[in-house]
């Protein structure tokens, strides 16, 4: 056996420190190991402490590791960081609390001390804690290292205050390490520790927590301090009791290769080809990588369970045991005491498991992945019953404990459908959500009996098939191990695969939380649940919170939540931790924890202390803890707005003479870390699909304080020329097209490479090189092993990278520099070539953000964060006469946040949610229409479709997937769709041979079959319309209505045998385009056409309809209708003989309108109140409302409401009556304003006896009476009128914003102005892309909207305000949506 290295002297010779044997470093085993120097540090997000730099406040890793990068080692910089706006570099660690690491003991005499009825005199009272020199702790961080004595701001839910714990690191060498049992307070359990007041003469000691005064049985007598600074207990803030086995006489310690636990592996053999050949090659580098004294177990399950029998040296057999039921007692009895080896050390078996894995097979049966049989509970059981079998108890001559640390891991394709703890196939089937219910209870006893024995089941899964993650997720949870996904079973996969099985674990873990009486425990969160643990016959005032450990891991961390119970008197507060597990070698372990921190008057020294990493981290996980759904993490992004104001107000300072707030300097990074979270994968909508959500939720909620900021908000790093790195913040100004760059975030690491970069390979591929290096060693001890993606810029899938981006490229210019200084440097050209890389996401940047909180959070050019708060919810207002308190009115919830002119984009995302017209869907720019819009999408069909049918226009359906020969056919048509095309790649688990499109639009579609059905000049014209869907997959900026994934159309398709009749259509049909905004939506528009440069890709010409949105300054193409010309006729062979019998080409149209039209109508009508409906297109043109009062007659005014109805509707007005009887009448009447119903009539008592009723109009507030002999009149001239001042009104704002202009600088200001410019131009092309590409910025570039019909006379000599050469036309320009 091997003799433990000497440790430092101990005060009792019976009682000789030991120090810990090394453990298996979670990292040693690489999927891919990498020739790396051998005194290479570790990564600095994981290992090094954070020192404070001097030179920018910033906290860096200390020393500056050196990583390995090929072609030579690149060094990180330090960032260059924006005066006002700082922000952390990673690895982000915050300064922790300071603990001992010396042994000095102070010169000057402690104070005398006093215990309350209990006086110490004649004896001199030591407290150790001054000697020592502050150090570091990777086990505790508090979010502030001062504590506010006041209860009612140190309470304030929005900052709180709080402690993350990661109990199961590495245990330290040297002093602190002790081999004796712990002195206790005999009152509340707590352990004695630097802190505690020592009597010299007598050795008793007093606890911190309780104040009580204990006996250390003469161990702490002592003639001077010198002898009590021997005690590690006394000396250190972290100390670990250590017992070995040499109290049970059946243990024996050995070395770490003698006692690694059993892993056992549990391989889904349902695996098609090229998913098995992934996992062939990650099972076999498992096995090269793992120690070789680990013993392993391999079985395999689908319809049946085989465990592999380690016995035959040559072959690969196993016994085979049913999968329906759980194995019987008999058959498991069978299994472990017969003759086979199950479990074996990898050093005699590791090539009888190559040659297992080898002789894996794929699934050959032609059955869908979702559909096949797995008895993966089944084998679970099995591979338990293993462990716990006497295989593992005798093991060349040493006994252990059975199961101890043992790890079952699963390799999963698919979900769990046959046998113990399954579900049906498909969700379709009847008894499913009874079926699902019992697998959830059976899975979730299977782990917690997995963790009675000591046994942790992670599950790995991967692959394209859904594995019912709620299903498996409560095995590995009451186990406490995690559940993984993965994309396929390649790199990432092997890689988790070898760090779950090397990373350390410990068992039987116990988490003690003791507090100074001022302080209470609030809330826990973290990998474990309360244990009720009665410890009063020893301790009779033990107030401990104890928390059971599922296990105990290094990569794992508690977050607890703390407030004061009242106001704080003493100048201290007191926490200790204590950490009772077994570790891995089978050795018990109590580790004690004790932190003291100083207690504060001022907010000012209280918010210097805090540390906002650890404030957000804890605050995350609070949150995180209550977003168990998507709706859920919706409502805490709401929850984060609030927090973030409230902030603000309580402890940001108020502007002199103003209602601004800034917010605490000293706190500025937490509102950017939350704004991350926010909108990141936990909270946002980057994370498509539940359970992927649900899987991030649970690893963060348990995972440690690193890994979890990096989940919160990545870590950018742009590679230098030279093999260095720069770290800056996580906006999308990093995407510098000369450049690579590397953004970690967490669970995912990505490569960034610029266009100019990827231009030069070989420095492409240097950079590549570099990036990778440096991405695998900034997570090399992260378990799990995220996913490392490279995209080039430009790509479909870069567009991943960027979702995690902060956008900040529709900031002003000033906010950019302060976040990236380096903007100052670049030239005029250089900033418009980055400013053209962007990609437009609809998403706000953090500076709209914070201007956008409902109480307006501002930055100010000095990059200050400014709160503006209304003052009249917060402090009382004084009237000019009398001081009387300004009544604040109650917040009812109807209203808009926003208002039209402040924030456009927010008013209008409130109105048409609030309006009930969308649902937000859980797929990014895709949206619900509800009844309300689905109503004003109908009338408009119905009219549309009775106009276009008077033409002898048809209806048809064409389906709506298109096949890749088909769409490519015409080059220029297909170009101006490919970035927004959709494909299918998969039918149900099977790839598909050939991806098949779904519609951008009909055009190839349909005229393949043209060409078929036209055969002579007696089958034209052909004139065909289909009402449908269609996707585009928009990233510009998705907006519901306006630019959405999927919208609602018509699309009419027609072929001529002449030009003449399809130039007569082609205005015929936007002519009821025109109508249907004028006439129903009230919208004015401009009949046009289209520049050459903007016509539709592949047509001959098109015209359209153009509407403006005054508020944004802003064009929007209403409908088209195109003249295709005889292109498509060419491509597609679309021929017929004509009447003279000769061979000719159709000419074709192609006419649309969408329900971007339902948008226009809300941008151009709405107002602060929300909707604002046309009567033509209202679902409801008038709703009554009852307004009854105290002792009036209710029945009769409800009976005249009905009546009224009635009375409306028989006339064909659409009419309803509210009578909801649990609302007020004023709230209905806010409710019905937002939804936008044209008329409101009221009818009261007064109203019922005078035989009339009271109108109010929508659109201007208006109100009436009329008499009900004449209502149905009255109410038909009010609609005509509110529907003709609706049109009135558009046209008059419209009208004055036109602005004519002449010259390129009138042209500048009246677009700055954002006006319509009616200009005169040359019609180029060039030209157009010359003004698009001039005018390009954060508003984005102006362009053509279409050269009207009714042309302004144009005076000869005229000059295109552009070139200066000579005009041909006038041209409406402007941007457009």
């Amino acid at each position: 056996m091997a003799t433990p290295p000497q440790a430092s002297p101990s005060p009792n010779p019976n009682k000789s420190p030991i120090t810990a044997a090394p453990t298996i470093s979670p990292g040693a085993a690489r999927f891919t190991p990498p020739n790396v120097q051998q005194d290479r540090m570790a990564s600095p997000s994981i290992k090094n402490p954070t020192m404070l730099s001097p030179e920018n406040g910033v906290k860096t890793g200390s020393p500056i590791p050196h990583l390995s990068t090929p072609p030579g080692p690149p060094v990180f910089t330090l960032p260059v960081l924006p005066a006002a706006v700082p922000f952390r570099t990673s690895p982000a660690t915050p300064q922790p609390v300071a603990l001992s690491s010396g042994s000095s003991l102070p010169t000057s005499s402690p104070p005398h001390f006093s215990n309350g009825s209990v006086e110490l005199q004649q004896q001199l009272p030591v407290a150790l804690e001054e000697s020592v020199p502050a150090g570091e702790s990777p086990w505790v961080l508090f979010s502030a290292h001062k504590v506010l004595k006041h209860k009612k701001l140190a309470n304030l839910p929005s900052l709180g205050f709080g402690v993350l714990v990661s109990p199961g690191r590495e245990t330290s060498t040297g002093p602190q390490v002790i081999q004796h049992d712990p002195h206790r307070c005999q009152n509340c359990g707590a352990y004695s520790n630097l802190y505690s007041n020592i009597l010299i003469g007598s050795g008793q000691w007093q606890c911190v927590i309780c104040r009580n005064l204990n006996g250390s049985e003469g161990e702490y007598v002592a003639s001077s301090t010198e002898e009590l600074r021997n005690f590690p207990e006394l000396s250190s803030p972290l100390v670990d009791f250590i017992q070995t086995g040499n109290k049970r006489p059946t243990f024996v310690p050995v070395t770490d290769s003698r006692t690694s636990a059993p892993v056992v592996l549990v391989i889904d053999e349902c695996l098609d080809e090229p998913h098995l050949q992934h996992l062939q090659s990650s099972l076999h580098a498992f096995v090269d990588s793992v120690p070789p004294t680990t013993r392993i177990g391999i079985i395999l399950y689908g319809r049946t369970v085989s465990v592999y029998d380690f016995s035959e040296e040559s072959i690969a057999s196993a016994d085979v045991i049913p999968g329906g039921t759980s194995p019987t007692q008999e058959s498991l009895k069978g299994l472990i005491y017969g003759t086979g080896i199950y479990l074996s050390p990898m050093h005699a078996s590791k090539e009888i498991a190559h040659l297992i894995f080898s002789s894996l097979r794929p699934y050959k049966l032609n059955v869908p992945e979702a559909s096949r049989d797995r008895c993966l509970g089944a084998a679970v059981e099995v591979a338990m019953a293993i462990i716990q079998g006497p295989s593992v108890d005798m093991s060349r001559g040493v006994v252990k404990r059975p199961g101890g640390n043992s790890r079952i891991i699963v390799c999963a394709g698919g979900p769990n459908t046959y046998g113990p703890g399954s579900v049906p196939h498909s969700y379709t089937h009847p008894n499913y959500p009874h079926r699902e219910k019992t697998a959830l209870q059976w899975m979730e006893r299977l782990g917690r009996e997995a963790h009675q024995h000591n046994i942790v089941v992670d599950v790995l899964c991967a692959g394209t098939c859904p594995v019912r993650v709620p299903l498996l997720q409560p095995l590995a949870k009451a186990s406490g191990g995690v559940l993984i996904l993965h994309d396929d079973f390649g790199e990432a996969f092997g890689v988790n695969l070898q760090r779950a099985s090397a990373r350390a674990a410990g068992s039987h873990g116990l988490l003690e939380i003791r507090c100074s009486d001022d302080i209470l425990v609030t809330q826990v969160v973290g990998p474990g649940e309360e244990a009720h643990i009665d410890t009063h016959e020893t301790f009779k005032n033990d107030i401990s919170l104890c928390i059971q450990m599922l296990s105990v891991e290094e990569t794992q961390c508690f977050s607890i939540s703390l407030e004061n119970k009242h106001d704080i008197k003493s100048d201290y507060v007191f926490f200790q931790f204590a950490i009772q597990y077994s570790n891995v070698y089978h050795a018990d372990i109590t580790r004690v924890i004790t932190i003291r921190l100083p207690t504060v008057d001022g907010v000012s020294a209280y918010l210097q202390s805090v540390q906002v990493e650890v404030a957000a981290v804890i605050i995350a996980k609070r949150t995180l803890l209550r977003a168990k759904s998507y709706s859920d993490a919706i409502d805490m992004q709401t929850t984060i707005d609030e927090r973030v104001k409230d902030i603000a107000l309580k402890f940001g300072s108020q502007v002199p003479k103003s209602k601004l707030y800034q917010f605490p300097k000293e706190i500025s990074l937490l509102p950017e870390l939350l704004f991350h979270l926010r909108r990141g994968p936990l909270l946002g909508s980057i994370v498509g699909h539940e359970d992927e959500r649900s899987v991030l939720r649970n690893l963060f909620l348990n995972a440690s304080f690193d890994l979890s900021l990096r989940m919160i908000a990545p870590r950018c790093l742009m590679h230098r020329e030279g093999g260095t790195f720069e770290e800056l913040a996580a906006y999308d100004l990093a995407m510098q097209s000369d450049t690579a760059v590397v953004l970690d975030h967490g669970t995912d690491v990505f490569i960034w490479l610029g266009a100019e970069l990827t231009a030069d390979e070989g420095r492409s591929a240097a950079a590549l090189a570099a990036c990778r290096t440096l991405a695998e060693e900034l997570t090399e001890l992260r378990f799990p092993a995220p996913r490392i993606l490279a995209f080039k810029e430009g790509s479909s899938q870069a567009r991943y990278f960027v979702s995690r981006l902060i956008p900040a490229h529709k900031d002003p210019p000033y906010e950019q520099e302060a976040r990236f200084p380096q903007l100052r440097t670049l030239t005029t050209e250089q900033r418009t070539k980055l400013k053209s890389s962007f990609i437009h996401f609809d998403d706000p940047s953090y500076c709209e953000w914070i201007r956008g909180l409902k109480n307006k959070l501002r930055q100010t050019k000095a990059s200050t964060t400014v709160l503006v708060c209304d003052m009249a919810g917060g402090e009382q207002k004084k009237s000019g006469g009398g001081g009387k308190k300004k009544e604040v009115k109650k917040e009812t919830g109807l209203g808009l946040s926003f208002t039209k002119d402040e924030n456009f984009g927010e008013w209008y995302s409130e109105v048409v949610v609030n309006s009930e017209m969308i649902e937000y869907y859980d797929i990014s720019g895709c949206y619900i229409l509800r009844p309300w819009a689905m109503s004003i999408w109908e009338i408009m069909q119905i009219f549309f479709d009775a106009e276009i049918k008077k033409m002898k226009v048809k209806n048809c359906y064409f389906p709506v997937f298109v096949s890749p020969g088909v769409l490519q056919k015409e080059k220029d048509h297909i170009e101006g769709f490919a970035p927004e095309v959709a494909w299918v790649t998969k039918s149900g688990e099977s790839d598909l041979e050939v991806p098949i499109a779904i519609r951008p639009t009909s055009e190839t579609v349909m005229y393949p079959y043209y060409s078929k059905w036209i055969r002579g000049h007696r089958d034209l014209p052909l004139r065909l319309n289909q009402w449908c869907n269609v996707v585009r997959w928009e990233f510009s900026n998705p907006t519901p209505f306006i630019r959405s994934r999927e919208f609602l159309w018509q699309e009419g398709h027609t072929a001529f045998a002449t030009k003449e009749e399809a130039d007569t259509e082609v205005l015929q049909i936007l002519e009821l385009y025109r109508r249907i905004y004028e006439e129903f939506l009230a919208i004015p528009v401009t009949k046009g056409r289209k520049s050459e440069l903007e016509k539709f890709a592949g047509g001959l010409y098109t015209t359209s309809v153009e509407a403006f949105i005054p508020n944004t300054g802003r064009g929007i193409q209403g409908a088209t209708s195109h003249c295709l010309g005889q292109n498509f006729a060419k491509m597609f062979e679309i021929n017929y003989e004509n009447e003279k019998g000769e061979k000719a080409m159709v000419w074709q149209n192609s006419w649309a309108y969408s329900t971007r039209t339902i948008g226009v109508m809300v941008m151009v009508h709405g107002d602060n109140k929300g909707l604002v409906l046309p009567p033509k297109v209202a679902a409801l043109q008038v709703i009554v409302i009852p307004v009854p009062y105290k002792d009036a007659n209710t029945q009769g005014i409800f009976d005249a409401c009905a009546a009224t109805v009635e009375t409306l509707s028989e006339a064909g007005i659409r009419a309803e009556a509210d009578l909801r009887e649990n609302y007020s009448p004023g709230w209905k009447y806010s409710n019905w304003e937002m939804k936008g119903v044209p008329l409101r009539i009221e009818i009261g008592p007064r109203d019922l006896a005078n035989n009339q009723v009271r109108v109010v109009r929508r659109d201007n507030g208006e109100k009436t009476d009329i008499s009900r002999v004449f209502l149905v009149e009255q109410v038909k001239g009010m609609l005509d009128k509110v529907q003709q001042n609706l049109f009135d009104v558009a046209k008059q704002k419209r009208d004055a914003c036109i602005e004519v202009v002449k010259t390129w600088d009138e042209f500048v200001k009246a677009l700055g102005q954002k006006k319509l410019i009616l200009a005169p131009w040359c019609d180029e092309e060039d030209v157009e892309k010359d003004v698009k590409a001039r005018t390009k910025g954060e508003m984005g570039a102006a362009k053509s909207l279409c050269t009207p019909f009714e042309q302004p006379e144009l005076p000869e000599g005229t000059k295109c305000f552009a070139s200066g050469k000579p005009a041909k036309k006038w041209t409406y320009w402007g941007r457009s949506y």
